[in-house]
């Protein structure tokens, strides 16, 4: 819209002062895009706004937060810009009287909660309490919990996410081996779920510092798999393969599974061998077991039937194992590169001569390419310059404890990646027992 010339008259001069005073007052009256020379300015780009707004350390508080209505969250950075610039949020969760009882009554079924993280509110999240033996504190503790962003809300996403972890890290005082462990296993080329930190606080409780891992859900596997129709499993602690306690994601007939069993106990092992290549991704779970001993995860499957995900990759037609719940690593540094294997499948592979000699193939390629004292330290370095300042400023005794932890944390992954080493010139022959085991 044209605004008219002011004239020389006295009614132009008024015109023309009035109009003075309506463009003084609002400013942008009268402006138009067609007189500017370039584009109009619109504020900083998406990206640098994601990054503004979500911060590596957050102290949002609840009179600046804003409530989400719409579920798509579209101004959110994706999940990978999330877990890759190592944003550590701020998460304050509200549990009302009936929900908290509901927990205490059932810790595993999900209640309703709010959630705000950093200035951002989440509405109907679904939380339950997580944990097993070792790791379970109640909720008047440091519990650990599970979050569900669309079990009340449909589409409801948190950068993409659906599901998310809270993980009290009570058996990892670095609160590192999560992330720096599943990172070695995603590089090697086998899935695991992304792993992050945060600060929580429930009820205005300060719980203190956690590790927030994604949830193995749809998102997940559709970054790790080109179809994500096939079956997702989840064992029991200490469950094996062949377990009728097994729980599939979408309640469907496991007879993957029982063709997975079959093969691994073929008596013939050059018949196993040849069966389990037509059920079982090998190359993928050859290297997911040299990484599992690697990093001496004795709580995984292989040493202890735990801690583990299968999922049916429909393209191939073949299973793939997935970590887990990678928390009590490196505890024994002199362990052996052969234990004795309580997993069904992993001592299958390993009785055959092609499944033993690949095994040791990858651990000494991993150990030279992945698993190196010069990865892991800068790993470890880059880590801990993020995390200090953060618990420096919760508790200063919590930052003193948290660089003893770390040089611990440092000393056993060396000492392991010396042993690793050491025993692949001379592989052992025989399984070892292993008296590091609960």
């Amino acid at each position: 819209m044209q605004r008219k010339p002011c004239g020389s008259t006295q009614q132009g001069a008024v015109v023309c002062i009035t109009a003075f005073l309506l463009l003084f007052i609002f400013p942008g009256c009268g402006k138009s895009s067609n007189n500017h020379q370039g584009p109009a300015r619109r504020g900083p780009p998406k990206l640098a706004r994601q990054t503004q707004n979500l911060h590596a350390v957050s102290t949002g508080s609840p009179e600046n937060a804003k409530s989400i209505p719409n579920p798509s969250l579209p101004e959110q950075a994706s999940s990978d810009d999330f877990f890759n610039l190592g944003m550590i949020p701020a998460i304050r969760i509200h549990l009302d009287q009936d929900s908290w009882q509901r927990l205490v009554r059932d810790p595993r079924s999900f209640v309703r909660v709010e959630v705000q993280v950093d200035d951002v509110i989440y509405s109907d999240v679904g939380l339950h309490l997580k944990g097993r033996r070792g790791s379970f504190r109640p909720l008047d503790a440091k519990p650990g919990f599970t979050l569900k962003f669309n079990e009340f809300k449909k589409g409801q996403r948190f950068h993409g996410l659906e599901k998310v972890h809270l993980n009290n890290s009570v058996q990892d005082p670095s609160f590192m081996t999560e992330i720096i462990c599943s990172r070695l296993f995603r590089e090697a080329g086998v899935p695991a779920a992304r792993a992050t930190n945060a600060r929580v606080q429930l009820n205005g409780r300060n719980l203190g510092f956690y590790v927030l891992v994604e949830g193995l859900t749809a998102s997940f596997l559709e970054r790790s798999f080109a179809n994500t129709q096939g079956n997702l499993y989840d064992f029991p602690y200490t469950h094996d393969i062949t377990s009728s306690a097994v729980k599939e994601a979408k309640d469907r007939d496991p007879a993957d599974l029982r063709a997975l069993a079959a093969a691994a106990k073929e008596q013939d092992l050059e018949k196993r061998w040849q069966q389990l290549g037509q059920v079982l991704d090998l190359d993928r779970f050859i290297t997911y077991l040299a990484l599992e001993v690697a990093i001496w995860d004795w709580d995984c499957y292989a040493m202890c039937r735990n801690n583990y995900r299968l999922y049916h990759d429909p393209t191939a037609d073949k299973i793939v194992f997935m970590p887990h719940g990678l928390d009590q690593i490196f505890h024994n540094p002199e362990g052996s590169i052969l234990p004795v294997m309580k997993g069904l499948v992993a001592r299958s592979v390993l009785e055959t001569p092609q499944g033993r000699r690949r095994y040791f193939e990858r651990m000494a390629m991993l150990a030279e390419q992945r698993f190196t004292p010069e990865r892991m330290t800068r790993q470890t370095a880059e880590l801990q310059s993020r995390i200090r300042p953060v618990l420096l400023e919760l508790n200063p005794n919590a930052a003193r404890k948290h660089d003893q932890a770390v040089a611990r944390l440092e000393q056993q992954v060396h000492q392991r990646i010396a042993s690793v080493q050491q025993q692949l010139t001379h592989p052992p022959a025989n399984p070892v027992p292993s008296s590091h085991f609960p």
